[in-house]
């Protein structure tokens, strides 16, 4: 995040490491000694025992967003070691878990995608404040958002295989504008996709079936200005032509 590494590590800590610095010291072997890390926030471990893991960072220099897999906290002021404020914006008890956690720097929303009870909530990211949620089938988990660089629609993959495109603004308000059966592959479950800075294609993970050895990996890219129609497949090189 800007000129930062962030790095989870087993104590309970995301560590924040200088990025010029770590170039410096690697292009110049007598700064190495003098390496070290700028600080690192604390991460709560009230609560469920086991939710330690961090799936999720996200955020700007302002403001940084750890999520479990049942909680999120958001750090302001983190880069100051002695500033940073804390605060937990949504906690979710076990079997549900959060699936996804996405930020919207534009209408300034947090969206949160939650697994059981199966829905996307959105946030105000300045007060913290829920703003919205929206409601899925049963049968229908929400795996992972994809936000809009113009800020304008929300994606999101579902575990039936299908994505599902939501109009919003910064209010909360909604609205299901598009359900596309791309049979998008959910394997694995947390994938980092973003949309080209434009906003006008959506890239969808996808597979084209052969045997065990010529399966491969395809990537669609939908045109959103022409009603998600494929306007371009990346193919990758089938299992049995890798070495």
């Amino acid at each position: 995040i800007g000129g930062y590494l962030l790095l989870a590590d087993v104590d309970d800590h995301v560590q924040i490491w200088s990025q010029q610095k770590l170039v410096e010291a690697a292009f110049d072997g007598r700064k190495i000694k003098e390496l070290s890390m700028e600080h690192a926030l604390p991460i709560p471990t009230e609560g469920v025992k086991k939710d330690r893991n961090v799936f999720f960072l996200l955020g700007d220099e302002e403001r940084l967003y750890i999520g479990t897999e049942q909680k999120i906290l958001c750090y302001r002021q983190w880069l100051e070691k002695d500033k940073f404020q804390s605060e937990q914006v949504f906690q979710c008890k076990p079997p549900g878990t959060i699936t996804d956690i996405k930020l919207d720097l534009l209408n300034n929303v947090l969206f949160v995608l939650q697994s059981k009870e199966n829905c996307i909530l959105m946030f105000n990211a300045t007060s913290s404040k829920q703003l919205a949620k929206i409601p899925l089938q049963e049968s229908l988990t929400p795996i992972t958002g994809v936000v809009d660089p113009a800020g304008q629609i929300f994606t999101v993959m579902i575990s039936d295989r299908s994505v599902f495109v939501y109009q919003y603004n910064s209010k909360g308000s909604f609205k299901l504008v598009q359900k596309l059966g791309q049979s998008v592959n959910i394997n694995p479950i947390h994938y980092k996709i973003t949309m080209s800075p434009q906003g006008d294609l959506l890239p969808v993970i996808n597979s084209l079936k052969g045997s065990s050895t010529t399966t491969s990996t395809s990537i669609l890219l939908l045109d959103r200005n022409e009603n998600y129609k494929i306007s371009t497949t990346l193919v990758s090189t089938p299992l049995n032509r890798c070495k």
